[in-house]
């Protein structure tokens, strides 16, 4: 069976450095995606944790989703849609 783990993002400090199984719900984006695009300098670097293990600062993750939002030409505010 699975393991779940609940994480509530609202109560980390940005700083918080963060998985890829966070990674994933936040951006809806694979692993070997986000590493194609942070070769390409189009989203966050990683932060080396071990020898095979790492993670990424969740503000700047954080931060890229806002971007993207802000690509299309909206903003998004804690959930809701506004128009710019």
């Amino acid at each position: 069976m699975a393991r779940v783990t609940v994480v509530d993002f609202d109560k980390l400090p940005f700083s918080t450095i963060i998985g890829n199984s966070q990674q994933d719900i936040l951006t809806n984006t694979s692993a070997r995606h986000r590493d194609r695009l942070e070769a390409q300098g189009k989203f966050p670097a990683s932060v080396k944790l071990g020898e095979r293990r790492k993670g990424r600062v969740l503000g700047e993750v954080l931060q890229w989703n806002v971007d993207r939002a802000a690509e299309r030409g909206r903003q998004t505010i804690i959930g809701r849609d506004h128009a710019s």
